[in-house]
């Protein structure tokens, strides 16, 4: 919002987040998925892995934290050591979140700032504790579900993954219903 009013210009900005699908995932059959039979923890990604995701930082950070690293969705490269099941359906996707003991988003700086990273709600619909940077919208949708940290600082990513391992959030899931409500409550004028 911020970005369109105070860089691009625009007037009557209404931001309204996106949204996740609300099934409950299976932690147990999450691990499955990814082929994990032992008790290493396991950070992850969701996403298109785009260069300004930050996927490359990925790899060291899951070393730093002795986890197994996961990366769920379209990869054109499998990145070697990484558990990567591709795109999931909805309740695999559900059940493999579950299974991440932190959700990572970390952008760098250069990232562009007018997204709202779906990944995030994916793992707060979870209660998996999400560790992102502070990019765009990141700090308002990880809210008290996890820890935001500068984009520049990969030993603070470390540190605040390190401080996630071993504990759960509340589930905060924002449907897709409920992002439809708003959007139209903003085109019609009115409040839903």
């Amino acid at each position: 919002q911020g970005w369109l009013e105070g860089e691009v210009g625009c007037r009557n900005v209404h931001w309204v987040p996106n949204g996740a699908t609300p099934l409950r995932g299976n932690r147990e059959r999450g691990r499955e998925i990814l082929g994990v039979d032992d008790d290493q923890p396991i950070v992850g990604f969701v996403g298109s892995m785009k260069p300004w995701h930050g996927v490359g930082r990925l790899p060291a950070i899951a070393e730093a934290l002795d986890a197994k690293l996961a990366l769920v969705g379209q990869m054109n490269t499998p990145m070697a050591g990484a558990l990567c099941p591709g795109h999931l359906g909805p309740q695999a996707l559900a059940d493999v979140v579950a299974a991440l003991d932190v959700g990572l988003a970390p952008y760098p700086a250069d990232a562009p700032p007018w997204f709202c990273p779906l990944k995030i709600l994916d793992y707060r619909a979870q209660g998996t504790p999400v560790v992102a940077t502070d990019i765009g919208e990141c700090e308002h949708l990880v809210g008290t579900g996890g820890t935001v940290v500068a984009a520049s600082d990969d030993a603070a990513i470390i540190e605040a993954a390190r401080d996630w391992l071993g504990k759960r959030t509340d589930r905060r899931v924002r449907s897709w219903h409920r992002v439809a409500k708003q959007v139209l409550g903003v085109g019609l004028g009115i409040s839903v």
